[in-house]
């Protein structure tokens, strides 16, 4: 009976001690991650962008199914999406990320910006834009992304760029908003170029380049 305590205690023992050093593994890798994350993001916004892939490659291996991971795949798709034209590169870390997170809102929204303007899959986009819209309907950048968007009707748009200017658009994501004088430009080009001719349309779309001159830095 002794000799099966003893055995049952040097069992426990090992796999508590195992179970302890993953635990401490994935903290560590989690740490490292973090670090090559910020130390990425830093190095996008001195144009080391070789330098900045480097980073994001190395968070992934250290592990590519943690919490961080769309995070840092996120990062890395806007690197190849806007910076180093690595288009369809760009695509599979987008995919990748919603694959981590479904409710990945920002990953919706910019992969609709890379199948709108690099694939001229203007469908693709829309179905996006449309999905960011129904996880977070109070986001501002994706109401303003779907007014752009000719798939849609004119009341369409227009109610979308109108809710886009009551959220506020966040285009990063960060809190800061951006100016709203490009927003009264977009509202006003889309009237002159779908409303009726009638005085009053005018008077509206004039109202809205006002605002827009009114509002310029």
């Amino acid at each position: 009976m002794r000799n099966f305590s003893l055995i049952f205690l040097i069992i426990f023992f090992t796999i508590n001690c195992t179970l302890n050093a993953q635990s401490g593994d994935k903290n560590k890798d989690l740490s490292n991650q973090k670090e090559l994350l910020v130390s990425g993001i830093k190095k996008v916004k001195e144009n080391n962008f070789e330098a900045a892939l480097k980073d994001f490659d190395m968070a992934i291996e250290l592990n590519p199914s943690s919490n961080l991971a769309h995070e840092i795949l996120f990062n890395r798709a806007q690197l190849k999406r806007i910076e180093l034209k690595k288009i369809n590169s760009a695509l599979e870390d987008y995919n990748l990320a919603i694959e981590l997170n479904k409710s990945f809102v920002k990953a919706y929204m910019y992969r609709s910006l890379l199948y709108k303007r690099n694939f001229k899959n203007k469908s693709k986009a829309l179905e996006d834009l449309k999905k960011s819209i129904e996880i977070d309907s109070s986001c501002g950048a994706c109401w303003m992304q779907l007014g752009y968007s000719d798939q849609i009707s004119f009341e369409e748009q227009f109610f979308a760029l109108e809710k886009a200017f009551e959220l506020g658009v966040d285009l990063d994501f960060n809190g800061v908003l951006e100016p709203s004088y490009y927003l009264y430009n977009q509202i006003a080009n889309t009237r002159f170029h779908n409303t009726d001719s009638t005085d009053e349309d005018h008077i509206k779309t004039i109202n809205y380049y006002q605002k827009c001159i009114d509002n310029l830095p």
